[in-house]
């Protein structure tokens, strides 16, 4: 009586590192505590702030009993670092390399890859455009992942290759953590064409054929329809109507009906049939 300290439980051993004791356990009794004080390296005394916490009943206790300490994690406490894994990658192959008329197919290998997540590529050049875009698809496994489009219809020979997941958010080839631009690229797209309307033409002057294909530059000229018939061959000015279609105008057929090969010509280079 008259002492005004309050009283104090004292348990063995120093008090746990990186956790904050709120209460000690004696018995069914929860006794709430303050902060500790160690005394020695073999005991803590902790003051009692109230007891019988919790809506347990007040106990009597002896000398030696077992205690039990509750803690909360001290938030202060240092935790260890922790390490980020981010995805990586690289183009591994086109599937197909020269036909552009055919769709494209894109198989990339890396690191990182989500099994559970659907990806897509966009082909942009260099305007900034995107002019190609894949279907969504899942890894295979974390290192490979393989990708569809449809047909490559833009008159750049090359595009930059941006991989993003279903949000819409890039996964940087280079592994980079927040915004990147792709680091993958695609080259080598060339011209080719596939049909021709009509197949077949009368032999007089000013027959008109139109040719179907890909990559043609509305603006270019150097095209050129070429029908082959040895000895000689027939040559006329092909006119790109747009991307995808060349028109050429015959003069007359000066010799008996048959029919011939026909080439087109993009300057001295063949352009690629893809029939």
């Amino acid at each position: 009586p008259g002492d005004a300290s309050p009283a104090r439980a004292t348990v063995t051993g120093a008090p746990p590192v990186g956790y904050r004791v709120f209460a000690v356990q004696v018995g069914s009794e929860i006794l709430e505590v303050g902060a500790p004080t160690v005394n020695g390296s073999h005991a803590t005394s902790y003051p009692i702030l109230s007891r019988g916490a919790f809506g347990t009943a007040v106990g009597n206790h002896t000398l030696g009993a077992s205690a039990s300490l509750l803690a909360k994690v001290n938030v202060s406490a240092a935790l260890p670092p922790r390490m980020a894994f981010v995805t990586s990658w690289s183009i591994n192959s086109t599937t197909p390399p020269r036909d552009t008329y055919a769709g494209l197919t894109v198989t990339l290998v890396g690191s990182g890859f989500d099994v559970a997540q659907r990806y897509r590529f966009r082909l942009k050049v260099a305007s900034g455009q995107t002019v190609l875009e894949s279907s969504f698809a899942s890894p295979s496994s974390p290192t490979a992942l393989v990708l569809s489009a449809g047909a490559w219809t833009s008159t750049e020979p090359a595009a930059s290759l941006l991989l993003v997941n279903e949000a819409g958010k890039p996964v940087c080839a280079l592994g980079a953590i927040g915004s990147c631009d792709g680091a993958g690229g695609i080259a080598g797209f060339v011209t080719s064409w596939r049909t021709l309307t009509p197949s077949s033409i009368l032999a007089r002057s000013g027959q008109r054929i139109l040719l179907s294909g890909l990559g043609f530059r509305p603006s270019g000229t150097g095209y050129t329809c070429v029908l082959l018939h040895p000895p000689g061959n027939t040559s006329v000015p092909a006119t790109a109507l747009s991307a995808t279609a060349m028109e050429c105008i015959f003069p007359l057929w000066d010799r008996s009906a048959a029919s011939a090969p026909l080439l087109l010509l993009d300057g001295a280079a063949s352009v690629i049939f893809a029939g």
